[in-house]
């Protein structure tokens, strides 16, 4: 399963075996057995290495790996604790 833009080009590779949307342009996605996030206009935000995610609001997301957790912040793009 992938991702195309609106325009029909491709956002995300066909190798992901899941994709949830979080709003308009955030989106989660798996890979094997890991998740990572996907931003529509920046690509990427976040690599396929959590294992677990958990919408905490509509401004932050609990990303889980190997029992760290970390923080994502929805405003800013990018994790914010490590």
């Amino acid at each position: 399963m992938g991702l195309l833009s609106e325009e029909g080009g491709q956002l995300l590779k066909a190798d992901c075996g899941e994709i949830i949307p979080f709003n308009t342009d955030l989106f989660f996605f798996k890979i094997e057995k890991s998740w990572g996030i996907f931003e529509r206009h920046s690509g990427i935000v976040v690599q396929a290495v959590y294992n677990t995610f958990q919408v905490i609001s509509g401004n932050f997301i609990k990303l889980s790996k190997a029992g760290v957790n970390n923080l994502f912040s929805v405003q800013k793009g990018q994790v914010v604790t490590t």
